[in-house]
């Protein structure tokens, strides 16, 4: 039982302890709004806002609105998001903020990477252009360097080749050397790489800073002669799991074949100018040209039907014969009637009137599409995935892409697959530890060169002979080879894997003072095998022949620096 003494103190225990939850939930509950936009006023969707030192965090809305509790009206919000500066915001009790984020690729005050750390635009003088990992995708390429095309003043970027799989070449404001390499120097998270960047997967970048700054490229020597490409790959970010996935398939065609003649067009020049040379041989003489019309006995001599020509097997289907005079080795063809119009022709060419000619179809000349056989519908697909998390004491990002590409040739595609992880552990308050690693798996079949070869082919040939044998010779001349076949007797392939990427070890010594150890490597295993059958166009009959070549390289390099920051007032 109860007396007063008791029930007052066990009120004030409740009261008490009513007064302590009340206490803790608004600790906890302190709700904060706010808008994140960008320095235009343009409102930033997909922002991440993290409480610091909790694992509190959320993302900003299509208005760049957003909402979350923190522990008090003292806790500190971490603006964070692709392409722009991070930011800190103390509330001060604040229950509304509205903040703006400066951009990574804009700002001149802003911050740009270069070899031994990070400097102000303002304080580069020479060549330094940025450009978010964003902005870097909205367009759909095949390749990391042809998207930065047209995306970076002064910086050209060539296309080694059509083939898939070819990349391309990146030359900053001109050439420098008429006999070595202009290429700049890649650099992956402070890490030069010694092969090409098109093996990274897009969405794991997070900035690119092609730097052209002397002071900027001096930590690399010689080999920043020719200017910088800086990459920074995405990073883990505290708070809730991100997952992002990009997409799409595309198809490629020829925009437009050579312009060449058509069988019947090929076979009248060809006679045309064969009657104007007996024009002019008219003038000097008094042979009579007598084929101004087309005409069998003309044309066998003209397309070597006496000489087993291929060619005049095609061409004679256009006409209808009666006879072959063997005394005078000549074709004897129907004829037809001249109009009224072709023999006033002739009387104003002054050439005889003829009142009936060789009777000729060209439309049963049977040609073939060379550059038609040569080609196909392209396709290109590329799905790439990131997943990034993290928090005060470990973020991490890990990638995934995928990129197939049929070329437009027959016997040309290319097939990528690759990984990649960055993660950064803080294992003590001055320690932090980080590692980037990619592997790449490529296979690349080169393939003949097909549409070249066609090109040079006479449309009214075929590439298989009456006994539907292929031939590698249809215009008689072994100096224009049939290639078509070089899809079933060519094999050049390239397997190639790779591994790139960076450990490093950071320590604070003091305060401003930080010491950072990194090494990276960049080791790449390729294989090449070729195979080119009798009846290709590289062998011509003779025996098959094989072949492999093997290349392992490997590069590393070991980085100490030491940074020291401090700040000297405004008016020193």
């Amino acid at each position: 039982m109860l007396n007063k003494t008791n029930l007052r103190r066990s009120m004030t225990i409740l009261v008490f302890l009513f007064s302590a939850t009340q206490f803790s939930f608004s600790q906890n509950n302190f709700k904060v709004t706010g808008k994140i936009t960008d320095a235009t006023g343009k409102p930033l969707e997909g922002a991440t806002v993290q409480v610091k030192g909790t694992a509190a965090a959320t993302a900003t809305k299509t208005d760049g609105s957003f909402e979350i509790n923190a522990p008090s009206g003292n806790s500190i919000l971490v603006i964070s998001y692709v392409g722009f500066l991070e930011q800190e915001i103390p509330l001060k009790g604040q229950a509304h903020v509205s903040i703006t984020l400066n951009s990574l690729a804009n700002s001149l005050d802003d911050v740009v990477v270069v070899g031994y750390g990070t400097r102000k635009k303002t304080d580069v003088t020479g060549v330094v252009s940025s450009i978010s990992g964003e902005k870097l995708r909205s367009v759909p390429t095949t390749n990391l360097t042809s998207a930065l095309q047209g995306r970076i003043p002064g910086l050209e970027v060539r296309a080694n080749s059509y083939r898939p799989g070819s990349g391309a070449r990146v030359i900053i404001r001109g050439n420098r050397s008429l006999n070595t390499g202009n290429e700049p120097l890649y650099v992956v998270d402070g890490i030069p790489v010694s092969y090409t960047i098109d093996d990274m997967n897009p969405l794991d970048i997070e900035s690119v800073d092609v730097l052209k700054d002397a002071s900027a490229t001096a930590i690399y020597g010689v080999r920043g002669a020719n200017g910088v490409v800086q990459i920074t790959t995405r990073k883990g970010r505290a708070g809730k799991v991100s997952v992002q996935y990009e997409g799409s398939t595309s198809f490629d065609n020829i925009l437009k074949n050579l312009p060449v003649f058509n069988a019947p067009q090929l076979a009248d020049s060809w006679r045309q100018a064969f009657f104007a040379d007996r024009v002019y041989n008219f003038a000097q003489s008094t042979t009579a040209p007598n084929n101004y019309f087309p005409n069998a006995a003309a044309d066998v001599k003209l397309f070597g039907g006496n000489t087993g020509n291929a060619m005049w097997s095609f061409i004679k289907n256009a006409y209808q014969f009666t006879t072959f005079n063997t005394a005078t080795n000549t074709y004897i063809a129907t004829k037809r009637p001249t109009t009224a119009e072709e023999r006033a022709l002739l009387a104003n060419l002054g050439l005889p009137v003829l009142t009936e000619v060789d009777a000729y179809d060209p439309s049963r000349i049977q040609g073939f599409d060379w550059q038609g056989a040569a080609i196909r519908q392209g396709i290109t697909s590329t799905h790439n995935i990131n997943l990034s998390a993290g928090s005060d004491k470990i973020k991490s990002s890990f990638g995934g892409g995928y990129f197939k590409q049929k070329g437009i040739e027959y016997g040309q595609d290319y097939t990528r697959y690759s990984v990649s992880n960055n993660s950064e552990f803080k294992l003590a308050k001055f320690l932090t530890f980080g590692s980037g690693i990619s592997y790449v798996n490529s296979v690349q079949n080169v393939g003949p060169s097909l549409y070249g070869n066609a090109s040079g082919q006479l449309p009214f040939t075929q590439p298989y002979d009456s006994t539907g044998k292929f031939d590698l010779y249809p215009n008689d001349d072994q100096q224009i080879i049939n290639g078509l076949n070089d899809v079933n007797t060519v094999f050049n392939e390239i397997k190639a894997n790779r591994i790139f990427g960076n450990v490093y070890a950071e320590v604070t010594l003091l305060k401003g003072l930080r010491y950072k150890a990194v090494f990276g490597i960049d080791s790449r295993n390729t294989r090449q095998g070729t195979f080119n059958g009798a009846a290709s166009s590289v062998r011509q009959g003779a025996l098959a022949n094989a072949g492999q070549t093997v290349t392992n390289s490997l590069s590393w390099v070991y980085n100490n620096l030491l940074y020291y920051d401090f700040k000297i007032k405004k008016d020193h």
